[in-house]
């Protein structure tokens, strides 16, 4: 999907789907990289490997998405996938681990305690993901919009590589808390302390945040759209691994989410993640939508 002409500077341009029913039209610049670098028969065999798998899925008897309709009910309702490609669609999500381990000496422990010190709503958790690596410079424009804000925060880095004096000042300040190696995820967003969200908004990262009810501060490098839609994020700014984000731009999304400002937005949070639940509860969406999928599943003789 090469950029058409059209665009003015990524912004200008909407793709739309006419094909799939109630799909939104997407500016240019919310439109992942991925696809919009791709160049058919370009000789990009990463790109090629994506298309094919795309292109196999729709092969698939069905889909078993790990969704529910509480987070995607307007296109699951509309039923896009099925008039698109002819299948039945299970949402049998969030499907998700168990909580994480609280035991005195488990990480998880650690970090619940850290965060008893501070008021409801009032920490940013932040994390990208493995997969999804913000080099420095964005990681320094994330850290400086955190000290500019005075937003308490931990921050589950992954590789990326902080700047230089970052993480002792906030230690020394008792304003931050960054954890190396595995993070325990569920554990800190379930904590009533943590208000934010900072994420890639990855699809688990996504899930996850409306699983516990907290709002988000999005830098969206795949999808922010939904979440923002929905009133439970901002979008602290677009363009993926394209630009380096501003610092004031995301110290203000900070204080927007963390704030008086945000706390509309919070409740939406804990609404939607009480919507979820009810989802997977008995006789929720999501609890019948999988009902439905193992009884297919023994029809199919698949299943004992």
């Amino acid at each position: 999907m090469p950029r058409p002409p059209e665009c003015d500077a990524g912004r200008g341009y909407a793709v739309s789907f006419p094909a799939l029913p109630g799909a939104p039209a997407f500016p240019w610049r919310q439109i992942s990289r991925m696809y919009r670098s791709y160049v058919e028969g370009g000789g990009d065999e990463h790109s090629e490997a994506i298309k094919d798998n795309f292109l196999w899925n729709l092969e698939s008897a069905a889909f078993v998405c790990n969704t529910c309709h509480p987070i995607e009910g307007t296109y699951l309702d509309a039923q896009p996938l099925e008039d698109l490609a002819g299948k039945r669609v299970w949402a049998v999500g969030p499907v998700a681990p168990p909580p994480d381990s609280t035991g005195e000496d488990d990480p998880a422990s650690n970090v619940t305690a850290w965060l008893d010190a501070f008021p409801d709503s009032s920490v940013a958790y932040v994390s990208f993901g493995a997969m999804m690596v913000p080099p420095p410079p964005h990681a320094a424009a994330l850290a400086s919009a955190l000290e500019r804000s005075g937003t308490p925060f931990v921050w589950a880095p992954a590789t990326t590589t902080l700047p230089d004096g970052f993480e002792d000042r906030s230690a020394a300040a008792g304003t931050g808390l960054v954890l190396r190696g595995w993070a325990p995820q569920v554990a800190a967003l379930r904590h009533r302390a943590v208000g934010c969200f900072v994420t890639h908004c990855g699809w688990n990262s996504r899930r996850r945040g409306a699983d516990a009810g907290v709002a988000g501060g999005r830098r969206p490098f795949f999808n922010a759209r939904l979440v923002v839609e929905a009133r439970v994020a901002v979008a602290a700014s677009w363009g993926g691994f394209g630009g380096v984000p501003d610092a004031e731009d995301l110290a203000r999304a900070l204080t927007e989410v963390v704030g008086e400002a945000g706390a509309g937005m919070r409740a939406r949070a804990k609404e939607l993640a009480l919507m979820v639940a009810e989802a997977v509860g008995e006789g929720g969406s999501s609890r019948r939508d999988l009902d439905g999928l193992v009884e297919e599943l023994r029809e199919l003789g698949i299943l004992g």
